[in-house]
């Protein structure tokens, strides 16, 4: 099962970094990680979300943190357009249909070495990128750079 994640993983890392300038695999965006998180040269957020049975899929929309003595559940925050600007699922072929992905979520079908947009995620947030979200990436890519330079180094040595 994991060994299944991570080829459809690497395959959509592959896939979508055709098309977009930023594109980062297991990216925090708030409270919770996306699977791959990409920035399009008209600064439009995308998560993608794969999802390998059909437990795990329904399992994502009970995902939920407290704040301020409130549940928020996470696909509240997509829905309201309150953390991403497109949302998609990314499933084995056949695994989801269209029909049971809500409104403001696509769905992409992985038949296992292409990728088919099954339904296109509308655009749900409206909000502008500021600095410090331009920051907080280039943070994060500066984190990775370095551990990976290190990890290098010391087998190396």
């Amino acid at each position: 099962m994991k060994r299944q994640v991570h080829k459809i993983h690497k395959s959509l890392y592959c896939w979508v970094r055709k098309t977009n300038i930023i594109t980062l695999p297991n990216y925090y965006i708030g409270q919770y990680e996306a699977d791959l998180f990409s920035l399009t040269d008209k600064d439009l957020i995308i998560e993608y979300e794969i999802k390998i049975s059909k437990s795990d899929y329904l399992a994502d929309f009970q995902k939920s943190h407290r704040q301020n003595g409130s549940t928020i559940f996470k696909h509240d925050l997509i829905k309201q357009g309150g953390r991403c600007h497109r949302f998609y699922f990314v499933t084995p072929e056949g695994l989801v249909s269209k029909e049971e992905v809500p409104e403001y979520a696509g769905l992409i079908w992985h038949d296992g070495d292409s990728f088919k947009i099954v339904k296109k995620a509308p655009i749900v947030g409206r909000f502008a990128l500021g600095n410090e979200f331009f920051r907080s990436i280039a943070k994060s890519c500066s984190y990775r750079e370095g551990n990976i330079r290190h990890k290098f180094s010391i087998r190396n040595d």
